[in-house]
């Protein structure tokens, strides 16, 4: 369901990543990835066009599971099945930043048409239930509405609106929850970069962005305040990205780093350091991951690679920039495997993960493993399979 809100996304026009959310989610995904801890099975279909279905079922103790439905008026063309999808399309990994090139002249654009997604979960046994709606009101504002009703919950559930608004340079967020009456917001800004760079310039594609989140919670009167700055930028004599962070939240006096980089088309490279002013506590996190091919890379035809071009400028259809060569050989690559690993040096934890594809189903494995004075324990373990047609 994730993979389809994504394509949802492409195909109605919707940023992910210029969204003060998400600006620090590759380190978050090569670092703090998420380890299946039972064994669970999820099954999915993609019915028709515009709608999709999926069943869960995991065992922890106990047989539980969900039913979820989602139908959206935007065409999703591009959803593929796990047998035909790419493994780089199914995992979270590293994102590629684009910078927001200005336009020197009028360029003419597709007329907008005001998609609209919805999505229902149904867990089982028990009555919790959870939704989602988004409504694109325009091409560049959207309201999303999420809502989760469980008798687990204080007063039942809670019900939370996302008013977002994106204009490519700046990005803002404005929410409401009904849990506290929380009252947020967020927003993204993006340093006019790249197109300005000479040729001859050691990185390109930059892109510096610079955001903050207000909160409030009006029914226990607590504030909430963070800011943060990402510099994303590609070599231009090798094409490898790298992405560098850098996060405080004042109030509690939390202070973080992070450096991301795309050492090769096969490894994945991330680091993190965690200070706090207050309690001189500090933290330093090392991921990465290894990526192995399937051996079925077909072989592309041979282009031009012109080193003093500009990122995105061609002299013929056969010019071809460093970073674009990169791109291209890393998207037509036919990954079969993926081996994850992140380490904490304060919490003395390794985290191992592996995903692949097995003949038409997607396969992830992984465990936690605690370091202690004599020995390591094996923390959570699991396995999840997915298949979806």
């Amino acid at each position: 369901m994730d993979y389809i809100l994504q394509s949802f996304y492409r195909a109605s026009g919707w940023s992910e990543d210029n969204s003060y959310e998400n600006i620090v989610a590759t380190s978050e995904a090569l670092i703090d990835f998420q380890i299946p801890n039972d064994v669970k099975l999820c099954v999915g279909s993609k019915s028709s066009e515009n709608t999709a279905t999926q069943l869960t079922l995991s065992n922890s103790g106990s047989i539980n599971g969900s039913l979820a439905y989602l139908y959206t008026s935007a065409p999703l063309k591009d959803v593929l099945g796990t047998k035909d999808l790419s493994l780089q399309d199914a995992i979270n990994g590293y994102r590629v930043i684009r910078p927001v090139y200005p336009l020197s002249k009028p360029v003419k654009v597709d007329k907008f048409s005001p998609h609209t997604l919805y999505y229902g979960r149904m867990y089982f046994p028990g009555s919790a239930l959870e939704a989602m709606v988004i409504k694109r009101w325009s091409k560049t504002s959207q309201l999303l509405v999420k809502c989760v009703s469980s008798d687990k919950l204080k007063n039942n559930g809670t019900m939370t609106f996302y008013w977002q608004r994106d204009t490519g340079r700046l990005s803002q967020e404005y929410i409401f929850s009904t849990n506290e009456a929380l009252l947020g917001f967020r927003c993204l800004y993006n340093f006019s970069q790249g197109a300005k760079r000479l040729n001859t310039a050691l990185y390109n594609n930059s892109s510096l962005s610079v955001g903050t989140e207000l909160w409030f919670g009006t029914a226990n009167m607590s504030p909430g305040v963070s800011t943060a700055l990402r510099y994303s930028t590609q070599s231009t004599y090798t094409g490898k990205p790298l992405t560098m962070t850098l996060a405080c939240n004042p109030l509690l006096g939390h202070i973080s780093s992070t450096y991301s980089v795309k050492t090769s088309t096969n490894s994945t490279f991330s680091s993190r350091y965690d200070f706090n002013i207050y309690s001189y506590d500090s933290n330093l996190s090392f991921g990465c991951e290894l990526w192995k091919s399937s051996g079925k890379t077909s072989v592309l035809p041979l282009k031009k690679i012109d080193p003093s071009l500009k990122p995105h400028a061609k002299h013929s259809n056969s010019d071809q920039t460093v970073i674009e060569a990169f791109e291209s050989l890393v998207r037509d690559t036919d990954y079969s495997s993926v081996i994850k690993l992140s380490t904490s040096l304060n919490d003395r934890n390794i985290r191992f993960m592996w995903e692949g594809k097995f003949k038409e189903f997607l396969l992830s494995a992984g465990t936690e493993l605690r370091m202690n004075d004599k020995s390591l324990e094996t923390g959570r373990y699991g396995l999840q399979i997915q298949y979806s047609s």
